[in-house]
């Protein structure tokens, strides 16, 4: 037995669908992001400039908080909660960030573990190499004369205010343009590696 006459059943499927999915908009998988760029920052520094870091970070935080494209998150050592594996939790710190702001000083050069496990991810060993994008800052001065081992750094610009590095930059104001000069020159580094216009 058979029937003869259209049959509707695929037209009335298709008018429900359109009639329960009607006014829905869905988002392609390649959406455009909405808001601020998400960027998790590693600092790498010498325990014995805890106060000099300290005094930056206070400083450049406030800067990288009013910025319109990257929401900035901040990672360093003191975040560690007690009990937990300090060297592992570096790493990983170190594997989920998208910079690494290093506070250069010749405590910081001088520090086995930061040149073995910290820097060694920042600055390749080979130009070949590829390394997370490093933004390495003069907490201190240092010696560009070929006397002091820069331990990889010296192939790299070395953020300073001028010819001062921030120790050097005595007054409250003048560390402020530090850290506002800084500020420009991360969100520059970030414009570049991201890809991102100006």
């Amino acid at each position: 037995c058979w029937f003869e006459g259209d049959d509707r059943t695929m037209a009335i499927a298709a008018e429900q669908i359109d009639l329960q999915t009607r006014g829905i908009f869905r988002a392609p998988q390649d959406a455009i992001r909405v808001g601020k760029r998400p960027v998790k920052y590693f600092v790498s520094y010498a325990h014995a400039d805890e106060s000099l870091k300290a005094d930056l970070l206070a400083r450049l935080s406030a800067y990288l908080a009013t910025h319109t494209a990257y929401a900035f998150e901040l990672w360093h050592d003191k975040f560690i909660m007690a009990g937990k594996g300090w060297h592992q939790a570096i790493q990983t710190a170190i594997d989920e960030c998208d910079f690494g702001l290093m506070l250069v000083s010749e405590k910081f050069l001088a520090s086995d573990y930061i040149v073995a496990h910290e820097l060694a991810h920042f600055v390749p060993a080979e130009p070949s190499d590829t390394a997370k994008p490093a933004i390495p800052v003069a907490l201190k001065p240092l010696l560009f004369n070929g006397r002091m081992d820069l331990k990889g750094l010296k192939e790299i610009q070395i953020f300073h205010d001028g010819v001062r590095a921030f120790s050097d930059a005595g007054a409250n104001t003048t560390k402020d343009r530090f850290c506002r000069e800084l500020f420009e020159a991360i969100s520059k580094r970030l414009d570049d590696h991201f890809g991102t216009a100006a």
